[in-house]
């Protein structure tokens, strides 16, 4: 390794200086191996980025005769994790707020659509992404509501005796104890308090990783490049694209806001409800006007929900007073109406179901298929032009991961929702024992975790089927590949397993588009469900939601898993721990709960490297990443002017730029984006395995140059070799230094950094 780096060519007195840039993947990655020498100095950074170099090129600047034919070699390690396993578990947990917010910024954009058409369409598609996750949140507070308030409180331990007694620690909340507790007031609020605690800790846990992504102010901020390509340029390019600062300020404070408006509400219409026997006008008067400033509140909300666009031609660095208010305005309204519910009500009595529960979920329900109704009205305009190959599911991916989204958050809470409504009837069918059960909404869709399950045993036998016909096919591929080796079937199956395998990447839009079809299948059957339109067999709803019940906690279990391991096999790195690579990529545009955004700390890291050290020194730069520090690198590169850019050679390896985000984020970085930015370089590389599952070609090459190379031979060697006494291993993802093809373009691109380097040529 070392010797590459090292690696020393003739060069001309007058050649400027050369910084090479290592921006390492999401694998960790030891500077000490990345630079090939143990002697490593941080030059700058803190406990999230740092910038490491040898020792012996710490003051490479001040040494320039020693460096004329070779770069000063230097990484940037991020924050490519957010947390640890406990941590990503969680995140998965919030997997719905996580989809939410990539579904955000999946809107496509096909061949000619500019322009204030695209403009608006894209306006109100991120406006419905906002509102639609907004109502998640409102969800997972109403469904919390729905077992602590209203199973737990209202229907076991305020109007079930025999409930009670079989669940003996919910005894001091019941009307036979007598005690001040066990009034339907005090004792609902109480029940309140579970999903207060859940909404204050996701606005603690919101506000934390805000203060240390989108709080921090991007360096050199005066001097960051306004767009230069007009108003409907690309959007990496805009200077206030990764500060997003007042919008998750705005976006959490509306969240809160919401969320303990909801809660309010629902403790007001049990307290403003049926069952009161006082009658007091004073009681009902001061509860309505309660009722009219929360709704006032929730409104207010509302509106910032729809106002809290992003701001990206400039930064947006101002509080908003709104933002700062509001939840605090909310929380004292939620004191009041606890106040409100220690007042004493001779003769109220618990019957039924909590009141207002029913009619706020059923509208839930309404408003999240309308508003995926109108993403998908958004996009089906661009899924009907003509749209470039590679863009999944025909532009249509957006509203597909939003109904996603919706669907696996109401059929995780449904199910929560039946396993402690089983704990409370001891086992027996909720709704056929001493209360009267969750909804006939809940129960239905508590099918969904049989669903999931029924879909992933299908979508597995026919990739398990497409996977085994590949490796027979890929076999023959193998062997013409190798030519003149000698005959080994063992390997030759090895090696086309890895190429089939990585060819299932290919498979997630069939996935995607299996899912969204069950989803909507789903949801018309709870629709139906709720409005008694179809008279189910009962034996027939209660079987399917048991099921649901014993398979919803082994999913729980394997997602919290499936987090905690996310980057420790192989396997889980290229599935759960690219979902993740991705999501802490872009900005919380929709969703203040969604995971961080790392990108937010690392692109504009790397933009203040870069103009410096080219500002400083008038040199030039190869800038190198790997993997998801590809992504940052090209992100980075789009910040800068492009008199930088022409400065810049840039060395991708393992890139999913165009197999995934080109595809899944076309408005960002498909195909014309790329390739307005590779125009704008001193030159482009990119080196690719067809055994990688993430990293890909980038498909923009035109007749001037080429951008990609051949793929990669994986494995080096077939067979034993002198210098491959043993198999050569399968390095897929990993190591492409270890390729000689990686030192030979590496090589080419510093020769091209030369004194007599080609300026970008003139675009059309």
């Amino acid at each position: 390794m070392s010797e590459a780096w090292g690696a020393i060519r003739p060069a001309a007195a007058d050649e400027p200086m050369t910084l090479e840039l290592i921006v390492p993947g999401t694998q960790p990655a030891d500077p000490q191996y990345l630079l090939g020498d143990p002697r490593m100095i941080q030059i700058g950074g803190d406990r999230r980025t740092r910038l490491h170099r040898r020792a012996d090129d710490v003051d490479g600047e001040q040494r320039p005769d020693e460096y004329r034919g070779r770069p000063i070699p230097e990484t940037y390690t991020w924050g490519s994790r957010v947390g640890g396993g406990w941590m990503r578990g969680v995140w998965l947990f919030l997997g719905p707020f996580l989809l939410m917010n990539l579904a955000s910024w999946m809107l496509p954009q096909a061949d000619g659509t500019e322009g204030r058409g695209r403009s608006h369409v894209a306006r109100s598609y991120a406006v419905m992404m906002r509102l639609l996750a907004a109502a998640l949140t409102v969800q997972l507070v109403a469904y919390l509501a729905e077992i602590s308030m209203d199973l737990m409180v209202w229907q076991c331990a305020a109007a079930s005796r025999s409930c009670v007694e079989e669940n003996t620690w919910l005894l001091f909340l019941s009307p036979a104890n007598g005690s001040w507790w066990a009034r339907p007031g005090p004792s609902l609020a109480l029940g309140a308090l579970l999903p207060l605690f859940v909404i204050v800790l996701m606005a603690r846990l919101g506000q934390r990783t805000w203060a240390r992504t989108e709080a921090l102010r991007p360096a050199l901020s005066g001097l960051r490049p306004e767009c230069d390509e007009g108003p409907f340029g690309p959007a990496l390019s805009r200077p206030g694209f990764w500060y997003g600062r007042r919008q998750v300020l705005r976006l959490r404070s509306a969240h809160t806001t919401l969320a303990i408006s909801t809660l309010s509400l629902l403790l007001l219409a049990a307290l403003a409800g049926p069952g009161r026997k006082d009658g007091s006008a004073l009681f009902t008067g001061f509860e309505w006007a309660l009722i009219g400033l929360v709704l006032l509140a929730a409104t207010g909300a509302v509106s910032e929900v729809v106002r809290a666009g992003r701001s990206e031609r400039y930064l947006a660095a101002g509080r908003s007073r709104i933002a700062a208010y509001s939840p605090r305005l909310s929380m004292c309204l939620l004191v009041l109406t606890f106040v409100d519910a220690f007042l004493a009500r001779p003769g109220w009595v618990a019957t039924g179901r909590l009141p207002g529960i029913e009619a706020l979920l059923a509208g839930l329900l309404v408003g999240e298929m309308a508003l995926a109704a109108g993403l998908f009205a958004c996009c089906v305009p661009f899924a009907a032009r003509r749209m470039h190959g590679r863009v999944a599911l025909r532009g249509l991916g957006g509203p597909v991961v939003a109904l996603l989204a919706c669907w696996l958050a109401t059929i995780f809470s449904a199910v929560l929702v039946l396993v402690v409504a089983d704990i409370l009837e001891g086992g027996r069918t909720p709704g056929l024992g001493s209360i009267a059960g969750p909804l006939p909404l809940i129960e239905a869709a508590a099918w969904g975790p049989v669903l999931l399950v029924l879909l992933a045993v299908v979508f597995a036998v026919a990739v398990s089927v497409h996977h085994a016909r590949g490796v027979r096919h890929l076999r023959f591929v193998v062997e013409h590949d190798y030519q003149g080796e000698a005959p080994d079937l063992l390997r030759s199956d090895e090696i086309a397993r890895a190429h089939s395998s990585a060819a299932l990447t290919e498979t997630v839009p069939v996935l995607l588009a299996a899912s969204g079809g069950m989803a909507a299948l789903h949801f018309g059957q709870i629709a139906i469900s709720a409005t008694d339109a179809f008279a189910y067999s009962r034996r027939f709803v209660d079987a399917l939601a048991g099921l649901g019940t014993w398979l919803g906690p082994l999913l729980y279990a394997l997602v919290f898993l499936a987090g905690w391991a996310a980057y420790a096999w192989p396997a889980s790195r290229r599935s759960v721990g690219l979902l993740l690579d991705i999501s802490t990529f872009w900005p919380r545009a929709a969703h203040p709960f969604a995971p961080p955004c790392l990108a937010e700390r690392a692109v504009p890291d790397l933009q203040w490297r870069m103009l410096t050290w080219l500002r400083s020194t008038g040199g030039r730069l190869l800038l190198s990443g790997h993997g998801q520090g590809s992504v940052l690198a090209a992100a980075a590169a789009f910040q800068l002017a492009p008199e930088y850019r022409r400065r810049i050679c840039l060395l991708t390896y393992g890139s999913p730029l165009a197999r995934i985000y080109g595809r899944y984020f076309p408005a960002y970085f498909g195909p014309s984006q790329l390739r307005m930015m590779e125009e704008e370089l001193a030159i482009w590389r990119n080196l690719w395995r067809r055994t990688d599952p993430i990293g890909g070609p980038i498909a923009i090459d035109t007749e001037f140059r080429a951008v990609d190379s051949s793929p990669l031979r994986d494995p080096l060697a077939f067979g034993r070799t002198s210098k491959h006494p043993l198999y050569a291993p399968i390095l897929s993802h990993d190591d492409y230094q270890a390729d000689p093809v990686f030192a030979a373009d590496r090589a080419l691109l510093l020769a091209r950094l030369g004194p007599r380097m080609p300026s970008p040529r003139p675009r059309d």
